[in-house]
């Protein structure tokens, strides 16, 4: 018996379609010269077909779906008056690494945005502040309930901070906020 599998697939062929004439270009003989190249180089004969895997968002499976969520727009904070929304009207918690802030939304899912400011460090470094900062919270992402916007603001001690300290630190964060349903492992 076959499992049920998340990927579509489909076999494409490797040959080109016969060109069209003039099909893009709208004057007469341009590149010229680059379409006679092409058309040399190409090679004859049967070639194989490449198979290519198509992961649409609506068919992940529900194993994948933790390992999908960090990158759907859905669930980031991207406008500025969202994030400043967030830090005039919601509640703040901060230890030495990072300040956490969090209000409700009136949406189905919870929202999470990352702010570094020019004061932790040049770009490379704000932006592995961001990268740890969004990796450790998406470790956390299906314990934390819907309807929340969180914003997560970076101090400058995270210049020399590590995973596992910035993981440390967000949890922390996010049990101060109680914001952390029980973990499965720890209801058994």
């Amino acid at each position: 018996m076959q499992e049920e599998s998340c990927y579509a697939q489909a076999n494409l062929s490797t040959q080109g379609t016969t060109p069209q004439a003039q099909a893009w270009f709208p004057k007469k003989n341009v590149y010229q010269r680059r379409a006679q190249r092409t058309q040399e180089s190409a090679p004859k004969g049967p070639q194989a077909s490449v198979c290519l895997i198509v992961l649409p968002p609506e068919r992940v499976c529900s194993e994948n779906k933790a390992r999908f969520k960090h990158m759907v727009k859905l669930y980031r904070l991207r406008k500025n008056a969202d994030f400043h929304q967030v830090r005039r009207q919601g509640e703040s918690w901060a230890n030495k690494l990072l300040v956490l802030s969090i209000a409700p939304n009136a949406l189905e899912h919870s929202r999470f945005g990352f702010s570094v400011s020019r004061r932790v460090g040049k770009a490379v470094v704000r932006n592995r502040a961001k990268r740890l900062m969004r990796e450790a919270v998406r470790h956390h992402i299906e314990r934390v309930p819907a309807g929340w916007d969180v914003v997560w603001i970076a101090r400058r001690p995270m210049r020399e901070a590590n995973f596992s300290a910035v993981e440390r630190a967000v949890e922390q964060l996010f049990r101060r906020a109680r914001l952390l349903k029980p973990r499965k492992s720890d209801l058994l």
